[in-house]
């Protein structure tokens, strides 16, 4: 399928506009542009309640559904490592919440470069440690979110199902994606070498929770939902990540999404179709639940 034709208005208007290069830009810089995403994001859904809280020393926004949860979700949301919060994807976890028909717990993880590895995976350790023993638990994120989910559930294979949106599970995966759609979508391999450099400045290259892309064994790995993007670089090491699932002989549900980038969950507003990465991982996660 051709690009959406959105899509492309998006990329069109991003590059448009005169940048630094990302050498010369700041970490609060990157954070101050994502912010102007926000109102591109999903229309704020009611839902039967939001409550603010701390587990395990850990911020946390606690969003239920109008309807008795199937499952808790554990949500970690993207942004390089490096920026993003609760106040970003607050619409979208609304969404995932009625979409789903869970409870969704989102993770106020410490941000890179302020903290590094492995502190954000032991926050996400912690969070759900305490939420052991309260029925299905799962965990899900997107982009670099991914990443610190797939890490995580490589450390704690008890997980009642993993939902992997456009993850990132690797610095350069060598896929035909990440070399084909690395320069022209948004997503650049500049970018990724740069998330890396702030997340896991030290870490060796053989580090499967850093890299979970590079992981030896995934045998018994969670039941698992990867979502992956038509024109994103990511998109073949998402799907070789749940072939990989299978072959180990787990479960592992993986979708597509025709026509779009990266990016475009985070702005549903400009391209619509975006929304389908939500709203598809919330389907298949209630096949694996219910």
């Amino acid at each position: 399928m051709p690009l959406d034709q959105a899509a492309a208005a998006f990329i069109e208007n991003a590059t448009s506009k005169p940048t630094k290069p990302l050498s010369e830009t700041s970490v609060a810089e990157m954070r101050e542009g994502v912010e102007a995403l926000i109102p591109l994001g999903f229309e704020r859904e009611e839902v039967h309640s939001v409550e603010d809280g701390i587990v395990a020393g850990v911020p946390v926004r606690t969003y239920a559904p109008f309807v008795e949860p199937l499952a808790t979700v554990v949500y970690v949301h993207g942004g390089s490592f490096t920026r993003c919060g609760l106040h970003t994807h607050d619409t979208l976890c609304r969404r995932f919440a009625n979409r789903s028909g869970c409870t969704v717990v989102a993770v106020d993880f410490t941000l890179a470069p302020e903290a590094t590895y492995p502190r954000q995976l032991d926050e996400i350790a912690a969070v759900l440690d305490a939420l052991s023993g309260s029925g299905k638990v799962v965990l899900a994120g997107e982009s670099s979110g991914g990443c610190l989910v797939a890490a995580t559930a490589l450390r704690d294979r008890s997980l009642s199902a993993v939902v992997l949106m456009l993850p990132v599970l690797d610095r350069d995966s060598g896929t035909e994606s990440r070399h084909l759609l690395d320069k022209d979508y948004m997503l650049t391999g500049e970018q990724m070498d740069w998330m890396f450099a702030q997340y896991a400045p030290d870490a060796k290259e053989d580090d499967p929770l850093v890299f979970p892309f590079r992981a030896n064994d995934l045998s018994g790995f969670p039941p698992t939902v990867v979502v992956t993007a038509e024109f994103d670089p990511l998109r073949d090491e998402g799907h070789a990540f749940a072939e990989r699932i299978r072959t180990a002989g787990g479960t592992a549900e993986d979708v597509c999404i025709p026509g779009i980038i990266h990016h475009a969950p985070l702005v549903p507003k400009k391209i619509p179709a975006g929304s389908r990465v939500i709203d598809d991982a919330c389907d298949l996660l209630r096949s694996l639940v219910s």
